[in-house]
């Protein structure tokens, strides 16, 4: 049986299996069904990639130790708070812009990616003299941030991903990742073998980038498109960096309160700290695929709803959104809380049972940022892109001020508790400084509020 065959087979024994209404219901809604689908993939694709990367990590942890481990998340955290300069605030606003003037996607996938490319070139000097700054005394952490930003180059061809979200066919972006991750791991488990240096292990980051852009290129080949056709239009990227702009210092400010802390503690308690820290995040920050797979599914709709000036309907989605991000961030944080420590013992063992503590108090981040997400990209498409700049750069302050009171004291825990607080603040309490603001300041405190109002929030999901 021809394989097409064989899926219709299957799609229709599914439906026939199903109430007439629920099929029914589901047929006309299509815009719905790609939303639930490209969240599937995306979903999927991240559960791969936690599993997977999380062998690795396994792996890695035991075999670097505190030590070289913390110098080697050190760099990786350097690289992160350059990573949103190269980027340059453009993923909402180029996904935007494609969903609003899709005759102009040459015109704008074009400039957009010169502007990332040209941009990422000049900062690996830049980042390199930085670092030899602030660690005089290291001659590993200059050589790893010079291979580790050489990805921020290679992720230009990231508008190609933009433009899949764009039309919600993200699948392609799984794809690519995919084959990614496996030969990223497969070379991670082969230095581990061969007891390769430190620095080697930067070079997977490199490796996997670039496989990551060729899937892209490849897939974008084949649905259709080509790269020649991309053109820069100066209008054009004026238009860009004025809407982005604001965006990109919010990014920035963003890396800040995530990754600031990891800076200070190496600084103000050395390298081994670092490493028992972001074990913890190892285990934290992985569960934020959940959320940002949903709000990158959701965010065309969302653009769309505002469009077409429905604004029951629209603040509908919004409120169900947020409902469904805090829904999702205590289920993940109440059991971790409990799991934290006999689960970093078990995974990466006794020397790194310091970050069950701190995995137990960084884990209640998820709950802030997942309705934070949601609430950043109400503000783009409200195009509040400066009020939001505005709010996360308070919200970077809030972390570095919150760093320097408890780190002397509590070490790494203080660092978990500052990314709690200020994440906090950025998803909840800075909607009070703004009148704009207070309704949103209602909704994401009942979001907050949603295991009292379950039964509420499931009746909402039916009805959608």
């Amino acid at each position: 049986m021809p394989l097409r065959s064989a899926k219709n087979a299957i799609q229709e024994a599914w439906a026939s299996s199903l109430p007439e209404d629920l099929v029914r219901r589901w047929n006309e809604r299509e815009g719905f069904r790609g939303i639930i689908l490209n969240t599937g993939w995306l979903i999927g694709d991240r559960i791969v990639a936690v599993v997977v990367a999380l062998a690795v990590s396994v792996a890695v942890v035991r075999y670097l130790g505190p030590d070289r481990l913390g110098a080697y998340q050190y760099a990786l955290a350097f690289c992160a708070l350059m990573a949103p300069i190269a980027q340059l605030g453009l993923d909402g606003i180029v996904v935007r812009n494609l969903v609003e003037h899709e005759g102009d996607r040459d015109q704008i996938l074009g400039t957009s990616f010169l502007l990332m490319l040209a941009t990422s070139v000049v900062l690996i000097p830049i980042g390199v003299l930085a670092v030899t700054l602030l660690q005089p005394n290291s001659d590993v952490a200059p050589r790893l941030v010079g291979i580790m930003m050489i990805p921020l180059v290679i992720q230009s061809t990231n508008v190609i991903d933009y433009f899949f979200r764009a039309r919600v066919q993200s699948k392609y972006t799984v794809w690519s990742t995919k084959i990614s991750l496996m030969a990223t791991a497969a070379l991670t488990f082969g230095l581990i073998a061969f007891g390769a240096p430190l620095v080697m292990f930067a070079w997977t980051t490199v490796a996997d980038a670039a496989i990551a852009a060729t899937g892209l290129l490849v897939f974008y080949r084949r649905s259709g498109h080509r790269i020649l056709a991309w053109m820069w239009n100066r209008q054009r990227a004026i238009e860009l960096l004025a809407d982005s702009w604001p965006l990109m210092i919010a990014a920035i400010a963003g890396r800040i309160y995530s990754r600031i802390g990891v800076l200070i503690l190496g600084q103000m308690s050395g390298q081994e700290a670092v490493g028992i820290y972001s074990v913890a995040l190892r285990l934290s920050e992985p569960w934020y695929f959940i959320t940002l797979a949903i709000v990158s599914s959701v965010f065309p709709s969302i653009i769309r709803a505002r469009r077409e000036k429905d604004r029951v309907h629209y603040e509908k989605r919004i409120q169900l959104l947020y409902d469904l991000m805090a829904t999702i961030g205590y289920a993940v944080a109440i059991p971790m809380t409990f799991l934290a420590t006999p689960l970093v013992v078990l995974l990466f063992g006794r020397s790194f049972e310091q970050a069950g503590p701190i995995l137990a108090v960084h884990i209640w981040v998820f709950v802030f940022i997942s309705i934070g997400m949601a609430r950043s990209n109400w503000l783009v498409a409200e195009n509040l892109v400066r009020l939001y700049m505005a709010i996360t750069l308070l919200g970077a302050v809030l972390s570095i001020l919150l760093c320097w009171l408890l780190i002397p004291r509590f070490g790494g825990l203080g660092v978990a508790i500052a990314a709690v607080g200020a994440q906090a603040f950025m998803a909840i309490f800075s909607s009070l400084l703004s009148k704009d603001l207070w309704p949103v300041f209602r909704q994401t405190v009942r979001a907050l509020l949603v295991p009292f109002r379950f039964r509420s929030f499931l009746r909402s999901m039916a009805e959608l």
